[in-house]
């Protein structure tokens, strides 16, 4: 049987061969970046390897540069780096090749996600919980175990278009109008602080609203934003519950049940509750806010349509 070395082994086998055949020197820094001059003291680009816990989490793929080497000594490289693989590698199947494929796109999609929607901050709990369930099945996100498919919700993923978000539902009179674009620039400046994750069935938008930086996603207080244009508290202090929580309070008790099995299938567990305890938690979160979306809307509102 032939041996062969494990794929993560063999890249820095081929590495360390190619360094060794044109005997240059490899110098590694403690910032995970490293710098090759070649044996005639050409100074090589610095390539810097990019680690981060989305890679642990999420799959997404740790990106680097290959450094650059005058252009036969390039040649060299890769010549000899491509007959050392043709050797040793193993034709891995169609299947495995699709999911690979599959995988690595998503992982992408979730970082720009997290970079865009959410500012590159940490995921809160719930949320973490979706993500990776994406992350490990491309197929998730239009399974029956994917809870926001119960409700017809979708993440609100950095390449989408979303009507609330992107207001290209106005049309040439509305651009017109000084009082609705006042509006518009309002909300645009409110969504900088509500960071919005998730669309749901009706375009309706939910997202943390961040008053100040420093708070964390997971301690900040959930809103709906309607089709309306209107800012409201959500009925949960999570995610999770505020999908549940809605069920319960329109009376719903199937998508109810259905939700929270969804969301504990993800390691997600959802208080027990009612609807008199869902109002009393919502009235106390309001009281504990400060200033809100709404509030703010509207004071943007006021400064834009003053300039007009």
């Amino acid at each position: 049987m032939e041996r062969r070395l494990p794929l993560t082994q063999c890249k820095g086998f081929f590495l360390s061969l190619a360094v060794c055949w044109q005997q240059t020197p490899l110098l590694y820094d403690p910032k995970w970046t490293f710098k090759m001059r070649s044996p005639k003291g050409r100074s090589a680009d610095e390539a810097a390897l990019h680690t981060s816990s989305l890679y642990d989490r999420y799959r997404v793929s740790r990106r680097f540069q290959v450094a650059r080497f005058a252009r036969h000594d390039e040649d060299c490289y890769m010549k000899f780096l491509e007959w050392i693989w043709s050797r040793l590698k193993k034709p891995i199947p169609q299947s495995e090749r699709l999911q690979s494929q599959g995988i690595s796109e998503i992982g992408d999609k979730i970082e720009k996600f997290i970079d865009e929607r959410l500012g590159g901050q940490n995921v809160p709990n719930d949320l973490d919980a979706l993500l990776r369930a994406t992350a490990n099945d491309p197929g998730f996100e239009k399974s029956v175990n994917n809870p926001l498919k119960e409700i017809g919700a979708e993440i609100l993923w950095a390449d989408g278009k979303y009507p609330l978000l992107d207001h290209d539902y106005l049309n040439e009179v509305d651009r017109a109008d000084p009082d609705i674009m006042a509006n518009v620039k309002a909300m645009q400046d409110t969504d900088k602080k509500l960071k919005f994750v998730v669309q749901c069935e009706d375009t309706s938008l939910i997202g943390y609203w961040q008053q100040d930086a420093d708070t964390r996603l997971d301690q900040c207080a959930l809103f709906w934003l309607d089709t309306e244009g209107q800012y409201y508290l959500t009925e949960g202090r999570t995610l999770s519950e505020a999908f549940t929580y809605r069920a319960l309070v329109d009376d719903d008790k199937n998508t109810f049940r259905s939700l929270r099995a969804a969301f504990e299938r993800l390691g997600v567990s959802i208080r027990e509750t009612d609807e008199s305890q869902i109002f009393a938690d919502m009235d106390a979160r309001a009281a504990e806010l400060g200033e809100t979306p709404e509030n703010f809307r509207n004071e943007r509102y006021e400064y834009y349509k003053s300039l007009s």
